[in-house]
């Protein structure tokens, strides 16, 4: 299945060395121009920013550019998303993407306007993913870790249900 990803669950997943898991989840992991430079470029030095590159770099992520610029313009001008979030849901609806990964609350709920085009998962529903192909051992778990070393709070997004379902405080 292809995955779009916005930066903040390649960031977190990284500062806890998930990510060597994170892209065998799909069958390609795609990124847009601008996750890329908000990670790598402006981002360089910071959590993620050498783990993401050398996955670019290894064919593990892909770059991908949205060919049709309207899209992203009108999600940032009707509903105030930065550009990586815009980009994201363009791409994902441009390349026929199953899953569109965001974690920010504006950008979850604008996505899911799109349910019939793609399903929106949050890094804990990775989580799950991961723990279901054995990547992870418990996805509770794993989202503790990045809520201790990766400041990763899940509590504050749209996806109690998640929260709820898995005992999550």
């Amino acid at each position: 299945m292809l995955a779009v990803s916005n930066s903040t669950a390649l960031i977190h997943v990284s500062r806890v060395t998930f990510l060597t898991w994170f892209f065998r989840l799909f069958d390609r992991l795609v990124i847009s121009k601008e996750v890329y430079n908000e990670v790598v470029i402006a981002g360089a030095g910071m959590p993620g920013s050498k783990d993401v590159k050398e996955a670019v770099e290894q064919n593990q992520i892909e770059v991908e550019a949205v060919s049709d610029s309207s899209v992203p313009n009108t999600l940032r001008n009707s509903y105030g998303l930065d550009a990586g979030e815009a980009e994201v849901i363009a791409l994902a609806l441009e390349l026929g993407a199953g899953i569109a990964i965001i974690d920010e609350e504006k950008a979850w709920l604008v996505a899911k306007q799109f349910k019939d085009c793609f399903t929106t998962w949050a890094l804990p529903f990775v989580l799950d993913e991961a723990e279901q192909k054995g990547f992870v051992n418990s996805a509770v778990d794993a989202l503790r870790e990045l809520r201790v070393r990766g400041k990763y709070n899940p509590a504050r997004l749209p996806f109690k249900c998640w929260c709820k379902k898995h005992g999550w405080n």
